[in-house]
């Protein structure tokens, strides 16, 4: 687990809506976290450590991009699991602090815009490993993404998915039956079949394409709305969110695609993945250089330089 600062031996280290957590020493050189439940009743240990050892210890846990799980262990008053410590905080505390963004238009805004798709990349692959073992998020939000310092890595960290409390095998359809209560997941990432309790792997796209809004503008999604605005917006199909200004086009189509109302309109992490490697090499491709017809025999002028583009948007689906 994570949280937003770094974990220490001993210290603690974050929490969620089921658990506290704590950082710790797993073996002689692997920082780990410790989750602790205090939730005790014999249902709860049981569908805790079913989780943790059953459907969801068969993701993949060597997966860069995938929380690892070193172990687990129930007790007469306390459950517990151990996972990788991931310190560098979550994805929202890197949104907050303004390290993404999605516009190319100077130098700082296209080395924002390469951590963003840096970091979109690695949820988008993790999710895709998800979703080729059948199994489903169901919670896909910034603050379920944690940041593990990386000194190799541009950014200085990866992210990985984490927190699979409402994770769950997609059925042959890919159709999850309807849980008890009307919503599945966190109101403002989640999709319009979720609100009716119908999960789909196409739902972890819908959420995947608000947090790339989220990444790009820096803003709370429906931050200005009503929370039954919102659930009533995403009900009736009729709630969008507007993109800012300057946001790169191949960005903005691939998080509108990933947020069309029918599921079934909706990329696959297959497809996500594919376009987002496209786009990080267009931009790498993207340079400044002063127009031409304000560049004067003497030399530059103070005009302020255009983009110049050399391979044409790739086609992202």
């Amino acid at each position: 687990t994570g949280g937003d600062g770094a974990g220490s031996s001993g210290g603690a280290a974050g929490g969620g809506a089921f658990a506290a957590a704590a950082g710790a020493v797993h073996g002689p050189a692997t920082s780990a976290s410790l989750a602790i439940f205090d939730r005790s009743t014999i249902d709860f240990r049981n569908s805790v450590l079913s989780q943790a050892e059953g459907d969801v210890s068969s993701i993949g846990w060597d997966m860069q991009d995938v929380l690892l799980r070193l172990g687990a262990e129930t007790g007469e008053y306390l459950t517990h699991i151990i996972m990788e410590l991931c310190d560098a905080g979550t994805l929202q505390s890197a949104i907050s602090r303004g390290t993404f963004g999605g516009s190319k238009e100077t130098s700082e805004d296209r080395a924002k815009c390469r951590s963003m798709l840096k970091a979109a990349r690695e949820i988008s692959s993790g999710l895709q490993h998800l979703h080729s073992l059948g199994i489903i998020h169901g919670d896909l939000k910034p603050g379920n993404v944690l940041l593990k310092k990386d000194a190799s890595a541009k950014t200085g960290f990866i992210a990985k998915v984490s927190d699979f409390g409402l994770a769950r095998r997609s059925a042959p359809d890919e159709r999850v039956a309807a849980q008890s209560g009307p919503l599945l997941g966190t109101l403002v990432y989640a999709a319009p079949e979720a609100m009716r309790g119908s999960l789909l792997r196409s739902s972890d796209v819908y959420s995947f394409g608000v947090m790339l809004w989220q990444m790009c503008s820096g803003r709370q999604p429906f931050a200005d709305m009503h929370p039954a605005a919102v659930l009533y917006g995403k009900q009736t199909g009729s709630l969008s969110l507007a993109w800012p200004p300057g946001v790169y086009s191949p960005i903005r189509k691939l998080g509108e695609l990933c947020m069309e109302v029918d599921p079934s309109a909706r990329p696959n992490f297959d497809q996500v993945c594919k376009a987002l490697q496209q786009i990080e090499a267009r931009l790498k491709r993207v340079r400044l250089i002063p127009p031409a017809d304000a560049m004067p025999a003497g030399g530059p002028s103070g005009a302020r330089p255009v983009i110049y583009e050399l391979m044409p948007d790739p086609e992202l689906i």
